[in-house]
């Protein structure tokens, strides 16, 4: 992955050493998630922060971003993983969890919320497809075999609205 500085120079955000499998800038411009392939069945998820100045002088040229190292997100290996993001920065990771580097034998569903904070919230929550986090960061959409629920996140007053019919 790469990001285009103010100059219009493309910087490297990760290393060039394998096979991105699924990216999400976070809404909020501080970064990117991003899972890569270990094998045809495995990938690791990261996330790079980026920081940048939002003003500067127009005498001095604009400030280079600040690129960090990447990290490796609290998921571990999995089989496949869905990022989605709110516009403060929150970061929902779902996906299939799988141990060792053999066959996979079994799985386990996760679905871990990152607060912009860097506070980590694991969801004990059941999808019939992708999760979707709400732009607040306040609540998810969660698909279900016969319609979306809508599901407030702490630290709200649980509450969950479903919405039938196909979508």
């Amino acid at each position: 992955l790469e990001l285009r500085d103010p100059q219009g120079h493309w910087r490297p955000l990760t290393p060039w050493l394998k096979e991105i499998s699924g990216a999400l800038p976070l809404p909020d411009g501080s970064g990117v998630a991003y899972s890569v392939a270990e094998d045809a069945m495995r990938q690791r998820n990261w996330l790079v922060r980026v920081g940048m100045a939002s003003t500067w002088s127009s005498s001095t040229p604009p400030p280079q971003p600040d690129i960090q190292k990447p990290q490796s997100l609290p998921t571990g290996t999995a089989l496949y993983s869905h990022f989605s993001g709110s516009r403060d920065g929150d970061l929902l990771i779902q996906g299939d969890r799988v141990a060792g580097s053999g066959p996979i034998r079994s799985s386990r569903p996760f679905l871990t919320l990152i607060r912009s904070d860097g506070s980590t919230l694991h969801l004990d929550i059941a999808a019939a497809g992708p999760v979707t986090l709400l732009p607040g960061g306040d609540g998810l959409v969660i698909p279900e075999g016969d319609g979306l629920a809508l599901q407030t996140l702490p630290p709200m007053r649980s509450r969950r609205q479903f919405l039938p019919g196909r979508r």
